[in-house]
């Protein structure tokens, strides 16, 4: 490559670095909404205000909403007998992504039960009846970067015994407004991934599987939102993906079902992150653990229903301080089946055995010019550690396109912009490949097909650009 198109490109990256970090530093400054709520905002769509509009028949009518989300925890005291309290809160939720989400209805948190349009009636300990109904209908949407009002009405019977407390925890529903599940599903994956690279959600996540481990097995190395996981575990994921989980497709409510699970699956102990847990005088410690994401849109009611999972498995290369850089997938989200049992081994429905995760007969096209078919039955570890003759020869052509690019210095009607994401990706496969002496490439032979699959797809989007130069 000629010596002045990599101080170039130096010099760009340069200037696109303090660019990426003042636009950061503002975004990331204090914000405030009309005057009312001030914090950083992180992605996702969750409420930034609450007011207590109207009540009778109350004593006390406390309340909290939990930041960054839209789960609400209301405590109700009944004041007079034999009349129906009420209180009506006006609720902001405000969207800080770049996607449409639709209101999709309550989500239990406690002992709700009978949802009935956007309304759910409770039964209290002695008997009385309690309402929560909404005035967003179904489906109602909040744009990128709007908020949007709307109420919320709790009614106590006038059953309920006088001076009786009635609390619950609520979490008023938004999921993306999309137009396909496979949309949705790519939707997920984008989010997992800004999860992991998010110090403050990387900790929570790996923190909360961390927390079962039991100091001489894990009691399960994975959490999720699934039917009877904990409530705990389900708010946990929930929360982490910020309505990501909630799809709205059509007006249908189409939630997707994860479990993640915490383990090496590429059998390498110098990629993704370890651990170390204490239990009296001994330690245990779990090396180079890759974070994979199980994803279905299937109730997993029926034991004897196998409904299709993908699986989508991150990693991350270390720094040289040993630390994880970036985390990214590796390969494709593969799909396969597993057993229905219950949560954490249990006999039940309501859950998958990612144990049992096995792929089906399927075709995958990463790239133009390139398909792979991954047989059925096959473990998401075997396909990860797969060689495939075909994928390397395919990196190798592209990878020779790109430099021949870079050496001949063509930009010509392209603009810099798009030389430097050719750099930015030729750069980035540099552990898989080797430049020899005449100027050829040549690629590592022991490279697997999972790890070659996002370089081919990162250098097919930069070539794309030089089409028909």
């Amino acid at each position: 490559m000629k010596r002045w198109v990599k101080v170039s490109i130096c010099m760009m990256l340069s200037f696109m670095f303090l660019f990426t970090a003042i636009g950061y530093a503002q975004f990331t400054d204090v914000m405030n909404i009309d005057g009312v709520a001030e914090f950083d905002f992180p992605e996702g769509l969750f409420i930034v205000e609450i007011d207590d509009t109207s009540s009778s028949g109350l004593a006390a009518n406390q309340y909290e909403y939990w930041e960054y989300t839209t789960t609400v925890d209301s405590a109700l005291r009944k004041s007079t007998r034999n009349v129906a309290g009420t209180v009506t809160y006006e609720i902001t939720v405000y969207n800080n992504t770049q996607k449409t989400y639709a209101y999709r209805g309550l989500y239990y948190q406690n002992s709700l039960n009978n949802y009935n349009g956007n309304s759910y009636i409770s039964q209290s300990a002695d008997g009385g009846n309690i309402a929560i109904t909404t005035s967003f209908p179904n489906g109602r949407t909040v744009p990128a970067g709007e908020e949007l009002v709307f109420y919320a009405t709790y009614t106590v019977g006038a059953d309920l015994s006088r001076n009786t407390t009635w609390s619950t925890l609520v979490n008023y529903q938004f999921g993306i407004n999309v137009d396909s599940v496979e949309e949705a599903r790519s939707a997920v994956i984008t989010k997992f991934a800004d999860i992991l690279n998010t110090t403050s959600t990387y900790e929570t996540l790996y923190d909360k599987i961390d927390d079962k481990f039991s100091g001489a097995e894990w009691t399960s190395n994975y959490i999720g939102n699934v039917t009877d996981s904990s409530s705990a575990d389900s708010m946990t994921v929930n929360t982490l993906f910020a309505g990501h989980l909630q799809m709205v497709i059509n007006g249908e409510e189409n939630p997707i079902i994860v479990l993640i699970k915490h383990e090496n699956v590429d059998n390498n102990t110098q990629t993704g992150d370890d651990y170390t847990a204490v239990s009296g005088n001994n330690v245990f410690r779990g090396y180079g653990c890759e974070f994979t994401l199980y994803m279905t849109t299937s109730d997993l009611s029926n034991r004897n229903v196998s409904p299709p999972v993908y699986v989508a498995v991150f990693t991350c290369d270390r720094n040289a301080d040993g630390s994880c850089g970036t985390w990214y997938m590796i390969g494709e989200p593969y799909v396969g089946t597993a057993q229905i049992v219950g949560y954490e081994g249990g006999e039940h429905t309501g859950s998958f055995d990612t144990g049992t995760w096995r792929s089906t007969d399927t075709t995958y096209t990463p790239v133009d010019g390139y398909s792979y078919r991954i047989t059925a039955n096959k473990t998401i570890k075997e396909i990860v550690l797969e060689v495939d003759a075909d994928a390397i020869a395919r990196l190798q052509t592209m990878l020779a396109e790109a430099k021949k690019i870079l050496d001949d210095n063509i930009y010509a009607g392209t603009g810099m912009e798009a030389l430097e994401r050719i750099y930015l990706a030729y750069t980035k496969a540099g552990d898989l490949f080797t430049e020899n002496a005449d100027g050829s490439i040549t690629v590592s032979t022991n490279a697997r097909r999972a790890q070659i699959v996002p370089h081919l797809q990162e250098i097919a989007l930069a070539l794309s650009a030089f089409e028909g130069l």
